[in-house]
């Protein structure tokens, strides 16, 4: 089999029906030349007929034995199989824009970097409007992001870096992927170009639902990318004085927050045991969010 310049992870669990939307997606991308990698942790649904239903021989369905509470290992067991040039990731539940594949493999092949990252719109619920984040850079010059926007080199800085479990280090674990990434070294680009549309799983009910609001947004896509590209900027911006400047304010405020942990270090006493209390408090309210055990 040829060697895809591109292979995608997307770790699942248990959303088969919404996982079908989100691969709809990736088929609408420009750029062909990709492999998926659908790792299940643990699912008990029918995710992997929906992979295979695809018929595709670019896509592939592997299952862990057992649930992780969190994506990490899913991660890893996508890395490991990756033979692209690249590797991207993208949630279950989000969706990607026709042009977001193509767009980052471009951006990193000019510029000798690791890591390249595009602009998010986020659709936190049915009572708030979308908004959209780009590029921040905090102190120590931390990134920040979803896995959904991310490409970088495989391996990544000489295969230094894996995906590590969040409970043990008492932050989230792409939070931990970028701070580790940053602090080995890792040279990042932003490309100022929207590219994915993501749903907050906590207000979504996305692991519960029977209908998924990203139907509508997977129909837009397939019809007029561009208008939607077009509306999710325009909403965003006629509220950035409003709403949209206290998310972009909270925001800050995190990063600055993990800017100066980064800048004391994670690992000295006492922040082990802060950053995991503080971890499993948020952890298990939106576990309980989506309806899910801790």
């Amino acid at each position: 089999m040829t060697k895809p310049l591109v292979s995608i992870i997307v770790a699942t669990y248990n959303c088969a029906d919404l996982l079908a939307l989100t691969l709809e997606s990736i088929a609408l991308q420009d750029l062909q030349d990709y492999e998926v990698l659908v790792i299940g942790d643990g699912c008990t649904d029918h995710t992997g007929d929906v992979v295979i239903a695809r018929n595709d021989q670019r896509y592939s369905w592997e299952n862990l034995p057992e649930n992780h509470r969190a994506p990490h290992v899913a991660h890893n067991r996508g890395l490991a199989k990756a033979r692209g040039n690249y590797i991207a990731y993208l949630n279950h539940d989000d969706l990607w824009f026709p042009w977001h594949l193509s767009g980052l493999v471009e951006a990193i092949e000019k510029q000798s970097v690791d890591f390249v990252y595009d602009m998010t719109a986020t659709v936190p619920s049915r009572v708030q409007q979308p908004y959209c984040i780009g590029e921040f850079v905090g102190l120590k010059g931390l990134r920040a992001g979803i896995p959904s926007c991310w490409l970088h080199r495989n391996p990544l800085l000489e295969g230094q870096l894996n995906w590590r479990n969040p409970y043990e280090v008492g932050m989230p674990t792409d939070t931990d992927f970028i701070c580790r990434a940053n602090t080995l070294g890792a040279r990042f680009i932003y490309l100022a170009t929207l590219g994915i549309v993501k749903f907050a799983s906590t207000f979504w009910n996305t692991y519960k639902s029977q209908t998924y609001i990203q139907e509508e947004y997977l129909r837009q896509l397939r019809q007029d990318p561009h208008r939607l590209r077009l509306r999710l900027l325009e909403v965003s911006a006629s509220n950035m004085f409003y709403g949209t400047t206290v998310r972009h304010l909270r925001g800050l405020l995190r990063n600055l927050q993990w800017s100066l942990v980064i800048s004391y270090g994670q690992d000295r006493f006492p922040m082990p045991s802060i950053l995991r209390a503080y971890f499993l408090s948020r952890r298990r309210m939106a576990n309980r969010k989506r309806g899910l055990p801790f």
